[in-house]
């Protein structure tokens, strides 16, 4: 019996070992992929720069190319729980989350749809990395969010069909009453 178990062991080690040596591959594989993503977008902000969209000064530029970098450096850290904490973490510097969006959305209108392309582009990104990084995103994306789109449109449904029984009931007590109406007036 024990010579069976030595036998198992010996045969299943190396491929317990190949299965982590892969599964550290695959989650090494997934960092470069995401920190590649923000190198794109970090390429392109100097692309508006070159192309003249952009000045090196402008908010937009130092903003999102800074955000750019923080999170080159940290995709391996990216995750919900540290993007929550970055975000309450935002208040306490000197441009709050409200003044952030606000300046955000008045340089976008002053710039052009290569602007706002690669804007986009960088959030579309960070939900990106979300979805890859955190177990959490990607359960509410996978379960909660199309139980909910569900229910909405099931809801949407019922009050549908509750104002076409409603419509087809008053219309049936409006045609009711006209011929009992009509009806009186014709006996008299």
């Amino acid at each position: 019996m024990t010579s069976e178990v030595m036998v198992i062991l010996f045969v299943t080690s190396p491929l317990a070992f190949l299965l982590l040596y892969l599964l550290k591959i695959s989650h090494e594989a997934k960092h470069d992929g995401n920190r590649y993503m923000f190198f794109k977008i970090r390429d392109h902000l100097v692309l508006l720069v070159a192309e003249g969209h952009l000045k090196e000064d402008d908010f937009l530029f130092r903003e999102y190319y800074k955000m750019t970098n923080q999170i080159i450096n940290n995709t391996h850290h990216f995750t919900f729980k540290n993007l929550i904490k970055g975000l309450t973490q935002i208040d306490k510097t000197k441009l709050g989350k409200d003044k952030f969006i606000k300046k955000v959305k008045s340089e976008l209108k002053k710039k052009g749809p290569e602007v706002e392309k690669v804007v986009s582009e960088f959030y579309r990104t960070i939900f990106k990395t979300l979805y890859r990084n955190s177990l959490i995103v990607r359960i509410v994306v996978m379960g909660v969010i199309p139980l909910m789109s569900t229910s909405i449109h099931l809801n949407n449904i019922m009050k549908t069909k509750k104002a076409r029984f409603h419509g087809r009931y008053s219309e049936g007590v409006r045609l009711a009453m006209a011929t009992k109406h009509a009806s009186e007036l014709l006996a008299t």
